[in-house]
């Protein structure tokens, strides 16, 4: 039979392969701790990359630590339930199999139809987000094209093999990890809380004081426009080395 996987645990269920006495198939094991851990960070931290930009927009420094603090709290308590479930409960229905548990059907039924859409949504939004990310990084690539081609792979992954999927999220989550661990060090040395803290709970409000304190339309046009063409300066000049680079194999072939 095809994989199951769910959150928390991952199966697979055989056909005439381990059976109880009473001739009923179980569930054989086919992930370790450190892929099961790899896929549970690898849910979350791609908030580093993508989500966090709009929530420091929105809510300024201060505040946003206040919700990240709140969102953390969350989390562990989430994560302690989780794991008293899936041991109280071992079975390969996720949240459906724990609602169903404790609200019958109805609730069960619930709780799987919430979970499908989510499983139905989220991947092509994180394949966006892929795909847009890609764009920033390679200008001349399109971030359809892009989000199609990671959609593609998660897919084959997926139907690979449930243990080849998630030593990929292990590693995607590691490299994920190592990159912010990076970025802390780089950027430790110069922090100042005094920076950090200038117009915490602003947000975006600093712009509108901004342009009550004097910052014209017009100006700000100004500095958008610079920021464009310094932008427009940048991408032709790293056209320009990859072409020079081109030639110089193409001549060294010959």
């Amino acid at each position: 039979m095809r994989p199951l996987v769910r959150r928390g645990m991952a199966h697979r269920m055989t056909s005439g392969v381990n059976m109880t006495a009473t001739g009923t198939p179980t569930l054989v094991k086919t992930v370790g701790v450190f892929q099961l851990w790899g896929i549970a960070v690898g849910l979350v931290i791609s908030g580093e990359y993508f989500g966090w930009s709009f929530g420091w927009l929105q809510a300024g420094t201060l505040g946003f630590l206040v919700t990240t603090i709140l969102v953390a709290v969350m989390y562990v308590a989430f994560i302690f339930s989780f794991t008293e479930l899936t041991t109280a409960i071992p079975q390969a229905g996720g949240p459906f199999a724990y609602a169903h548990r404790a609200f019958g059907p109805v609730g069960g039924a619930i709780a799987g139809f919430a979970t499908l859409i989510e499983f139905l949504f989220a991947p092509p939004a994180i394949a966006l987000a892929i795909g847009a990310y890609l764009a920033v990084q390679f200008p001349g690539l399109d971030p359809k094209t892009a989000a199609v081609g990671a959609y593609g792979l998660f897919v084959a992954l997926n139907v690979i093999g449930v243990r080849i999927a998630a030593t990929f999220e292990l590693v995607v989550s590691l490299l994920a990890v190592g990159e912010l661990l990076v970025f802390m060090g780089v950027v430790a040395p110069a922090f100042r809380w005094e920076a950090f803290a200038a117009g915490g709970w602003a947000g975006r409000r600093i712009s509108a004081s901004r342009r009550s304190a004097g910052c014209s339309p017009r100006s700000r046009s100004r500095s958008g426009s610079s920021l464009r063409s310094r932008v427009s300066r940048w991408q032709r000049k790293r056209r320009a080395i990859r072409s020079a680079r081109s030639r110089s194999r193409i001549s060294a072939a010959y």
